[in-house]
């Protein structure tokens, strides 16, 4: 796992982590429900708990972490925090209430066991960010009108074989190749930005222009046909920086 793209990654869980006050709002909802364990008949603890997990289950609503591309979430999953961020967890609780809606002391163990995961998690990833940044490790950044675009390849998808590894990245190398051929008038050398080998995941330059042609093409694919149904595809694999790009290249494709 590529460090400098790790610690951008910590960096911004941290700043979602502080802003939803995740852990705090959870350490509540914990203690009304000891208390109403205790009290279960106290009309105004009932009132509290209801007001902290609507509190709580609103700032987990459109959070950073749920826009990430699928690369980046792999990254996530693969620290521990695919589960315990968004609307992965604002799941998890809504189904936790709907399950216990009389039974505290059920809701209450399975709350103290989130909580304690989301806290240890919150841990780790502020002692990540301080290590970076005491150990001089920059994050890597985009810059303006730069663009990257990711691949996941499972290794089972490959057997774990170099062989069919290398013919997965040759079909990729031939789609952007036609890309960047339909766009800029040739195929273009793709540069290799990042590696990671945990997964058999890479993150290649592309040009802006060649990003947007891409996501139109993702677009179609993940549009609705006749009868309203989505091909299943997921959102484009690659971020980009801010840039100016022509009309004319959303219109190749």
């Amino acid at each position: 796992m590529n460090a400098e793209r790790l610690n951008k990654l910590s960096q911004m869980i941290q700043a979602e982590l502080n802003s939803t006050n995740e852990v705090g709002l959870l350490q509540a909802i914990t203690a009304t429900l000891q208390n109403l364990v205790n009290q279960p008949q106290a009309p105004n603890l009932q009132q509290t708990l209801g007001a902290q997990t609507t509190q709580l289950l609103a700032a987990l609503d459109n959070v950073p972490s749920d826009s990430l591309t699928p690369t980046w979430r792999e990254i996530l999953k693969d620290i521990g925090g695919d589960e315990l961020l968004g609307k992965q967890l604002k799941q998890q609780i809504e189904n936790i209430f709907s399950r216990n809606k009389i039974t505290f002391a059920l809701a209450l163990q399975e709350m103290r066991l989130i909580h304690q995961r989301v806290q240890e998690f919150k841990n780790g990833i502020d002692q990540a960010a301080l290590a970076f940044k005491q150990l001089r490790i920059e994050t890597e950044e985009l810059e303006p009108g730069e663009c990257e675009f990711g691949i996941l390849i499972p290794r089972d998808a490959v057997d774990n074989k170099f062989g069919r590894f290398s013919d997965e990245l040759e079909e990729f190398n031939f789609i952007l190749g036609t890309f960047s051929e339909i766009v800029l008038g040739s195929k273009a050398d793709i540069e290799i930005r990042t590696l990671s080998s945990s997964e058999l995941l890479i993150f290649l330059k592309i040009s802006s222009h060649v990003a947007v042609c891409l996501a139109a093409a993702v677009e179609r694919v993940r549009a609705p046909d006749q009868s309203g149904h989505h091909s299943g595809a997921k959102r484009p694999p690659f971020r980009s920086k801010a840039a100016t790009v022509p009309d004319k290249a959303a219109t190749l494709v």
